[in-house]
């Protein structure tokens, strides 16, 4: 008879445990874990005895050296990612912008980059100019056209074709994102500063190869780029070699915001250029807080991936720092400040050390300092590692 009460209270024991268990993972003491890119307003939980916070709150919990680090991206050549993966990696950088192919892209060599180079638990975000024609980094995958011949021999739905086969490609080599396609409109009469790298004077026809090009991109598993807001069809100039100005506001309402109003909800990153608005953005457009208000409450793209051009670039370089802008970039409203030196198939490792260190300190600093809000600095690192689909709570998790 002991015997018997003995083992029916080990039961009762059991049945209790089970349960405190079944109690516990209703309320939330068993964390799960959001899978990652999910939207930034589904709330997840994150540890023991806190409320449940969204992966705004958790990219802001992250430490402020890694938020600065993740919203810059930098430019360097293939042969030189070995050397620099240190340094990346020191500094948390968000993602790099690769600016010659390796000699053999199947190598892997991209690939342990992304991870040698990458933050703890981040691999850093791949990217590389694939436009076709003169600007192509990967020839040895196979040449594309240049934008103006590919709409001139070949229908949206074959360019469609021949770039998600491409794409492939550039996944398979470890590539992440595309930097294009253009969707600038050339001028209805003369020459634009960036000739046959855009499809068209005709609005539409850009947004139509734009719109196949995206496909395609997307189709090989691929982040395509749209670029270069708020047109740089009939700017002065290149803003890689000097500072350049569009025509007035009203007329690029008129044509050269058509493709961007065409494609809002394509599941792009955008792109902002360096070129000047008259009587708009005041300067740089990558620099311009109404430039990016534009894009997130006019054209709806609020949760959108909103990068700079290289900061680098002579139409701000000749103007403010590298530091200065890339500090400027964010705090306007920018998520991935790009910077590639002019002369990056010759800066030495410790020249490119010098220009992240000072570029990520400075990012830091005007966070401590009230120039940049802290919201907007985990805003952009959240965009950022939502294009990666990475969950701010799930790193929080992993310490």
């Amino acid at each position: 008879m002991a015997v018997r009460k003995k083992r029916s209270g080990y039961l009762w024991r059991r049945i209790a445990i089970s349960a405190v268990i079944a109690a516990a993972a209703v309320s939330g003491i068993f964390w799960k874990f959001s899978e990652p890119g999910a939207p930034a307003d589904k709330a997840v939980h994150t540890a023991p005895g806190q409320n449940s916070l969204t992966a705004l709150q958790c990219a802001a919990r992250l430490p402020l050296a890694e938020q600065a680090g993740q919203v810059l991206m930098v430019g360097l050549t293939a042969k030189s990612m070995s050397e620099q993966a240190a340094v990346f990696k020191r500094y948390h950088v968000g993602g790099a912008v690769i600016m010659t192919s390796p000699d053999n892209p199947a190598d892997d060599s991209i690939n342990i980059f992304k991870t040698t180079g990458g933050s703890k638990n981040i691999p850093l975000l791949i990217s590389t100019d694939e436009e076709g024609g003169q600007v192509q980094r990967f020839k040895s995958l196979g040449l594309l056209p240049a934008p103006a011949d590919m709409a001139g021999l070949h229908t949206a739905s074959q360019a469609q074709a021949v770039i998600a086969a491409h794409a492939k490609k550039l996944k398979a080599v470890g590539v992440d994102m595309v930097l294009g396609p253009l969707a600038d409109v050339a001028p209805e009469n003369g020459d634009s500063p960036l000739g046959d790298r855009i499809f068209s004077s005709d609005p539409q026809v850009v947004s139509n190869y734009d719109l196949a090009y995206v496909r395609g991109w997307q189709a090989g598993g691929l982040l395509p780029t749209l670029k270069h807001f708020p047109g740089m069809g009939s700017a002065s100039g290149n803003t890689d070699f000097q500072p350049a100005t569009t025509p007035p506001l009203s007329q690029l309402k008129e044509r050269d915001f058509i493709p961007y109003r065409n494609l809002p909800a394509s599941g792009t990153a955008i792109m902002v250029g360096n070129q000047s608005v008259p009587g708009w953005s005041d300067g740089p457009a990558s620099l311009s807080p109404v430039v990016y208000k534009y894009l997130r409450d006019t054209l709806g793209l609020k949760d959108s991936l909103i990068i700079t051009d290289s900061l680098a670039a002579q139409a701000v370089n000749g103007q403010i720092s590298v530091s200065g802008a890339v500090v400027q970039a964010i705090a306007a409203g920018g998520d991935v400040a790009i910077v590639v030196d002019p002369h990056v198939d010759k800066i030495t490792v410790q020249e490119n050390t010098a220009l992240i260190k000072q570029s990520v300190l400075s990012l830091e600093a005007a966070v401590s300092d009230g120039k940049v809000p802290r919201q907007r600095l985990a805003q952009a690192a959240q965009h950022k590692l939502a294009a990666q689909k990475i969950s701010p709570c799930a790193l929080l998790k992993a310490g």
